[in-house]
């Protein structure tokens, strides 16, 4: 009884204690699943499987907001200040990594899959990467 006892209280402090960035990955992994679910199917289409990482883009996209904001609380006026500017030169950053990821596959129906899983990727690292920041406070 004791070691079960031992083994409830373990895990309910692993989970209160747990990282941002940990809760992230938790979170998202639902997404991650649908995602890869969609290209699992037989005979999946390139426009099912643009649509599934356009939801996951979006889903990750909304939890980047949110760490975003929540880091923008913890930071000074001169840091909000260099985070808004780390952030508006990531975003270009991104949109063109993405635009040559595409062009590689201009005009195929690969173009708007590649353009989308790169965007998809790169909000999800910058998540992840603001996540640790915040965890890092």
């Amino acid at each position: 009884m004791k070691k079960l006892m031992f083994l409830i209280m373990f895990i309910i402090g692993s989970t209160i204690f747990a990282s941002y960035t940990e809760n992230l990955t938790e979170r998202m992994s639902l997404v991650e699943e649908k995602i890869q679910k969609v290209y699992d199917k037989p005979n999946v289409t390139d426009a099912e499987m643009t649509k599934a990482c356009e939801l996951g883009r979006k889903a990750w996209d909304n939890e980047l907001n949110t760490v975003y904001q929540l880091l923008m609380k913890k930071l000074s006026k001169e840091y909000q200040e260099l985070l808004r500017k780390e952030e508006r030169q990531w975003i270009k950053d991104r949109d063109k990594a993405a635009k040559e990821a595409g062009d590689e596959f201009k005009g195929g129906t690969l173009e708007p899959l590649i353009i989308t899983s790169t965007l998809l990727e790169e909000t999800k690292a910058r998540t992840i990467q603001l996540a640790e920041m915040y965890d890092s406070f």
